[in-house]
């Protein structure tokens, strides 16, 4: 009987030792996907500062859809996307990533991420170089072996306002100033 129970034991810690194995695989799948994520958007920027409208199409996904900084950037489908991969591709500006963060689910099929971004529009001969920071969020998700873009939104990042403004702006009023 106790050769039983110390098998049973040992059959039981086994089991557990396994299943652990099985939950840190998980772990590792999210930080696997969340790095080949991190490689594709590497690869899309790259074909975007080379100004491959076409390459840099063939990262989206059929259900893409975003918006850029500016009212008018709604992009409701793919088909929109291409059309202005096309004009950025044409216009010339360029993109410098300064960070990046990608989250990715369990499954290892999608991922979330925040990139900062410093955008260089193409300026004319004998004007100043414009460098606007924008930060740009999105998912991508995994189609077979490959990650494509099914949402971006493209934002204009305004500078953290001083210390003392944020100060100002969250002392309350003094009581003699409403007085009266």
């Amino acid at each position: 009987m106790r050769n039983l129970t110390f098998a049973l034991a040992i059959l039981v810690a086994g089991a557990a030792h396994a299943d652990k194995g099985e939950s840190n695989k998980g772990g590792d799948k999210s930080k696997d996907a969340a790095a080949s994520a991190k490689a594709t958007l590497d690869k899309f920027d790259e074909a975007w500062n080379a100004h491959d409208a076409k390459a840099t199409a063939s990262f989206l996904d059929k259900s893409f859809f975003g918006a850029g900084p500016y009212v008018s950037a709604k992009i409701g489908d793919a088909d929109a996307a291409r059309t202005q991969l096309e004009k950025d591709a044409a216009s010339g500006a360029r993109i410098v990533r300064n960070a990046i963060v990608i989250k990715a689910d369990d499954s290892g099929d999608t991922a979330w991420y925040i990139g900062d971004y410093m955008f260089s529009p193409k300026v004319p001969p004998g004007a100043l170089p414009v460098r606007r920071p924008m930060r740009v969020t999105g998912t991508m998700v995994r189609r077979g072996k490959d990650w494509k873009l099914s949402m971006s939104n493209i934002s204009a990042v305004q500078p953290d306002p001083p210390a003392s403004a944020q100060n100002q702006a969250a002392t309350p009023p003094s009581g003699e100033a409403t007085k009266k």
